[in-house]
């Protein structure tokens, strides 16, 4: 049997039943466990505040960073914005042109033919000429002249248009 140490003023040793010591042993054992599971927690404490700490610090510069790139972002768009605005523009300016170069291109023809008539008619009236003189007034040498420089004015017009 285990003996339970003296008390002063008992001179007997006293018994100490097996339910005691374990009862003793228990109450040891989880203030062991307390006392183990206290640092424990306390290490799980501490290493929860140091990784709170980095989280905390990875957010900022991440916060940072998305900033920085939000604005380049930003910038990117109105850039891109920008370039979207001035194609549209020069698209528009193409059609005009195109609509200009048809115009003058409409004009050219019209200047040929009218230059191809001048040509016609010039070398009509000169060969009426050389066979003989006009019987009357609008085939004269006058009248062929009328009708070049009508057809040159006409000519001018159309270039001026083109």
């Amino acid at each position: 049997a285990l003996r339970h140490p003296r008390r002063r003023n008992d001179c007997r040793t006293r018994v100490v039943s097996p339910t005691d010591v374990l009862k003793t042993y228990e109450k040891a054992l989880a203030a062991a466990c307390v006392e183990t599971q206290t640092s424990q927690l306390a290490d799980a404490v501490r290493e929860r505040e140091e990784l709170r700490a980095q989280l905390q610090s990875t957010l900022q510069r991440f916060e940072e960073k998305a900033g920085s790139y939000g604005a380049s972002l930003q910038e990117a768009v109105a850039e891109c914005q920008a370039l979207r605005d001035e194609l549209h523009q020069a698209q528009c300016r193409n059609v005009a042109l195109e609509a200009e170069l048809e115009t003058a291109h409409r004009g050219k023809e019209a200047a040929e033919r009218a230059y191809d008539n001048v040509c016609k008619h010039g070398l009509h009236a000169d060969a009426q000429l050389a066979d003989g003189p006009p019987s009357d007034d609008t085939r004269g040498p006058d009248s062929a002249r009328r009708r070049r420089a009508e057809a040159a004015r006409q000519q001018e017009l159309n270039t001026a248009q083109w």
